[in-house]
């Protein structure tokens, strides 16, 4: 038979233990200073959907920004480590339509590849593959329908 004396717990343990476990908590924070920060396409339209890092440590930014007549086009901003804009690029559907940057990823090569959909009337929603060169010349585009010329969304 058990003593119940052996299984009581102090009134204190409890706030100690938070205690304990809040310090702990407080010296594994890392703090990161901001060093920069850049907006690029017209405010309060700019959506960033994804960053990556080319080979010499750009930071590549995709997303998508409002212009003209309305609709936003895929927004691609090239930026060196300080943050300084290297250049920017939009790039628009067939129909001038709703367009979105997702995803991007670079090559050995600095090449530059940004998943996006781009809007038609016909087909809806279509997945876009673009692929720019370093200096931000557009080598290619290709837009690719499925079944159904429904809501096709690349996902990263």
């Amino acid at each position: 038979m058990y003593n119940r004396k052996h299984l009581s717990i102090p009134p204190w343990t409890l706030p100690a233990c938070l205690a304990i476990c809040c310090a702990q908590s407080l010296c594994g924070q890392v703090y990161v200073n901001k060093e920069w920060e850049r907006t690029s396409g017209l405010p309060d339209t700019l959506s960033w959907s994804a960053t990556s890092f080319d080979i010499n440590g750009n930071v590549i930014a995709v997303g998508n920004t409002q212009v003209a007549p309305g609709n936003p086009d895929i927004l691609v901003v090239k930026m060196n480590d300080h943050g300084t804009v290297l250049w920017e690029r939009t790039f628009g559907g067939p129909d001038n339509a709703q367009d979105y940057g997702v995803a991007a990823v670079t090559d050995q090569f600095g090449h530059i590849y940004v998943a996006g959909v781009v809007t038609s009337m016909t087909t809806l929603m279509d997945v876009a593959v673009l692929k720019y060169a370093p200096n931000g010349d557009l080598l290619w585009s290709r837009t690719f329908n499925g079944p159904g010329n429904l809501f096709d969304v690349p996902r990263a």
